[in-house]
């Protein structure tokens, strides 16, 4: 299995994104008392693009790690959702 870096970082309107390279997913992180929502591996395998299959124990490990530091509830839940965003290109990379 290959190991990705991973690093989280929450975000405005209740989303916590993980960021994979280039890739990104987001999961709902509620504001105020701060709580994490991560999909179940069934939900996350469902909709998971090429680059995310076989992440979601690492994201999810990672996930619960950055909760736990930054004193954030954790909890994987059959109701949260996962979005995948496509990898993106720097403006240096865009072709004329």
């Amino acid at each position: 299995m290959t190991i990705h870096t991973i690093t989280y970082q929450p975000r405005w309107k209740e989303m916590f994104d993980g960021h994979v390279g280039k890739n990104r997913f987001t999961v709902e992180m509620t504001m105020g008392r701060g709580h994490v929502y991560f999909p179940t591996e069934n939900t996350w395998n469902h909709c998971a693009p090429f680059w995310a299959e076989g992440l979601w124990q690492q994201a999810k490990e990672g996930a619960e790690a950055w909760c736990l530091s930054n004193s954030v509830a954790f909890h994987v839940e059959e109701t949260a959702w996962v979005e995948f965003h496509p990898s993106f290109k720097l403006p240096s990379e865009l072709k004329a």
